[in-house]
């Protein structure tokens, strides 16, 4: 484990350029990993490049570069995460994350293996909503970074929370 240490001013401007996305598709991420972790010898070049972007956006995020930089770094990482297999994306994630970037987004990803589940986009304020009417359709999970870990905040055992997600 390695600290990151960003000033809460800057963690606060990534906050406000994010917004994440249910997409709505379902897959087992250990599936979308066999199709790839096979072959993860031959794909040195990108890997290498993914881990460099790593240092890259924690660079940007202590500099006083444009915060716009990281979008376009998700961008690139998010092209490279679909190189390792084609089970990382399909075409209908392919169709929401260019209808993003035409709504104002700069850059995004699938977060985890890929195939579905969560996408993550780069979005300046004034173009949330705008993306927020394009996607109204999808649930839009706010979130904020925690510095003590993920955390369950509230969970009812009894209460079914699906049906009211299917109505958001």
């Amino acid at each position: 484990i390695k600290p990151i240490a960003i000033s809460q001013k800057r963690i606060g401007e990534l906050e406000d350029h994010l917004m994440l996305l249910y997409t709505g598709i379902t897959r087992t991420a250990s599936d979308v990993a066999k199709t790839f972790v096979p072959t993860i010898e031959q794909k040195n070049k990108q890997l290498f490049s993914m881990n460099e972007m790593v240092d890259q956006a924690l660079n940007l995020l202590n500099s006083r570069s444009d915060i716009n930089d990281f979008g376009k770094l998700l961008h690139e990482s998010w092209n490279l995460k679909r190189s390792l297999s084609s089970s990382v994306s399909n075409s209908v994630i392919d169709k929401m994350y260019l209808e993003a970037l035409s709504s104002g987004a700069t850059g995004g990803k699938i977060i985890g293996a890929g195939g579905g589940g969560f996408l993550l986009l780069f979005v300046p304020p004034s173009k949330r909503v705008k993306v927020r009417r394009r996607f109204k359709n999808l649930i839009h999970v706010p979130f904020k970074f925690e510095r003590q870990g993920s955390q369950v905040i509230f969970l009812d055992q009894q209460e079914d929370y699906s049906l009211r997600n299917k109505f958001r």
